[in-house]
């Protein structure tokens, strides 16, 4: 049994397999995991390389939350964007970190896995609250 600690933290980059993430998945040692889009909460969705069929079967089947950020300072993964693969991305069932640094968001995701916090709904209502000032509002 993995522990709160458990988040598996990926940069995601272009030509990125999304199976090599599943084999970590499976090994139900991963209790949540952060995807670091590269852009307002954009994903790879063509083909094989396509994150989506990932994120829904880490939420859905596995059941470990996927947060989403962005890589860039000030940036805010999903605000008020219209950027289909970061709308696919919440569809297929992850969360966004809204303007929370990576580390931050990774931070506070274990802290809610230690709390019990395993919940979607809950997870979300969570990093959507500020407790230090790490997101806006």
């Amino acid at each position: 049994m993995g522990a709160p600690s458990s988040v598996l933290n990926i940069d995601l980059v272009p030509g990125m397999l999304p199976s090599l993430i599943e084999e970590v998945l499976k090994s139900g040692r991963c209790k949540g995991l952060l995807l670091k889009s590269h852009g307002a909460g954009s994903v790879p969705t063509i083909g094989g390389y396509s994150f989506l069929p990932l994120i829904h079967k880490a939420v859905e089947h596995y059941r470990i939350p996927v947060l989403i950020t962005t890589k860039f300072i000030g940036g805010n993964a999903f605000k008020e964007v219209n950027d289909e693969p970061a709308v696919q991305a919440l569809e297929a069932g992850a969360i966004s970190a809204r303007d929370m640094t990576d580390v931050m968001a990774q931070v506070k995701l274990m802290w809610l896995l230690g709390q019990q916090h395993t919940s979607r709904e809950d997870i979300q209502k969570n990093i959507d609250t500020s407790f230090v000032g790490e997101v806006t509002v």
